[in-house]
């Protein structure tokens, strides 16, 4: 068949068999997107199911002529195998074309697409992928349901399963009970693609508006293994949002109390404090002020700054973690913080340290930072034990510095072994 002719039968049932399905689909789901976006206060600019700003809708002769393309592009593959300058010319003009589309001109292609398996050898299921990419973020409900009416296209594609997780997330966001219908009729179907990560990313596109009915939908999916749930609840940008997920956190705990439920604690603690401490310690200290953590919270938040790795505001979070835990808790992240900061900049930790209060906290900090350098710097390392009141914390010090004192000065370690009564 030639190009022309399956182009012609190709449009005529796409834009006469889904043209007005389409029309009124994407009429009701931006009339929703919009009664959303007036609630949140976002202006009303003709908004459709993707954030991504889009030109105007092509015309059905522009969105013909972009189905053109494709196809010739395919059909050239059997023809010549390997692209040569002239076709490379042709699909970068062609993927151009395919994201200045919108609407039922973007789902047209797809249609078109659908069919073309064997006339575009290899170079098909890159450039439907590429379609199905953005299906399955602007237009969910028609991806989902694209794989429905052609399961045997969905076992072809090596990525259905990212098309799949995708599509019910921006649902899920949109439409919480439409995509888990999807999930029970595909169960029931006994789809593999209805399968822990499918429900991963109903629970994800559920967390960005609602956390702790996300929780719940994690319970009744059986959604429990520690790593997923965090990483579905706690994706994306949480800027804005982490009362919340604190709040869902807090509502699944009350329901768990086993060894699974104590590493979701810690990991989403982690996960806030990531969020919280990018956002400078300020921010992040206000909002703490606001939100009182509980002893077990605070803790895994003081872990999470000291394993977090953003040190910019390490200098003003170690007074808080000295201040904010009882030492037997305080003391092991303080110290982490320091040899983790020293590691990554151990003129401004020995800078900070240089300027703090005898006491506790320089205590701390002291014997971690001298444990840190000892290998590179023994006599400043052995200036900071001498800091130390006598007693445990000095003497653990003291023979750490001697472990690691270079083997290049041996006089030196013996003089140091000497002094403390090492020999």
């Amino acid at each position: 068949m030639k190009v022309s002719l399956a182009l012609s039968v190709i449009l005529a049932v796409v834009f006469l068999g889904i043209g007005w399905k389409n029309h009124t689909e994407l009429t009701d789901g931006t009339r929703r997107y919009r009664a959303v976006a007036k609630l949140a206060g976002v202006p009303d600019g003709g908004v459709e199911h993707s954030t991504r700003k889009r030109p105007r809708e092509k015309r059905g002769t522009e969105v013909a002529q972009t189905i053109a393309l494709a196809l010739n592009y395919l059909k050239s593959a059997r023809q010549s195998g390997e692209e040569d300058s002239a076709e490379k010319s042709q699909r970068l003009d062609l993927n151009g074309q395919i994201d200045e589309l919108n609407g039922p001109g973007l789902l047209a292609l797809a249609t078109a697409l659908e069919g073309a398996e064997e006339i575009g050898g290899n170079r098909w299921e890159p450039l439907i992928g590429l379609v199905l990419r953005r299906v399955s973020e602007e237009y969910p409900r028609e991806c989902l349901a694209l794989f429905k009416r052609r399961p045997e296209l969905a076992e072809k594609l090596r990525h259905t399963g990212d098309y799949v997780k995708t599509s019910l997330r921006v649902l899920a966001e949109e439409d919480p009970a439409a995509a888990l219908n999807w999930l029970r009729g595909s169960e029931k179907s006994k789809s593999h693609f209805a399968d822990a990560s499918a429900k991963g990313a109903v629970v994800s596109g559920i967390a960005a508006n609602d956390p702790v009915r996300a929780f719940k939908t994690a319970e009744a999916l059986g959604v429990n293994d520690p790593r997923q749930l965090v990483d579905a609840i706690f994706s994306g940008d949480l800027a804005g949002r982490q009362k919340e997920m604190l709040e869902g956190l807090r509502w699944y705990l009350g329901q768990h109390e086993d060894e699974d439920a104590r590493l979701i604690r810690q990991n989403s603690i982690n996960r806030i404090v990531g969020s919280l401490s990018y956002q400078g310690f300020a921010t992040a200290e206000k909002w703490l002020v606001q939100n009182p953590l509980s002893q077990e919270e605070r803790s895994d938040f003081a872990s999470g700054l000291s394993h977090g790795g953003n040190y910019d505001d390490a200098g003003k979070w170690l007074p808080w973690i000295s201040s904010n835990l009882p030492r037997d808790l305080a003391d092991p992240q303080i110290s982490q913080m320091i040899l983790r900061w020293t590691k990554s900049d151990s003129l401004a930790a020995g800078g900070w340290l240089a300027e703090q209060a005898p006491g506790d906290l320089r205590n701390v900090a002291a014997a971690a930072y001298a444990g840190q350098i000892a290998s590179a710097s023994p006599y400043v390392a052995a200036q900071w034990a001498a800091t130390l009141p006598p007693g445990p914390l000095h003497t653990k010090t003291i023979q750490e510095i001697r472990s690691k004192w270079p083997k290049t000065d041996l006089k030196g370690a013996a003089a140091f072994a000497k002094v403390h009564g090492l020999e």
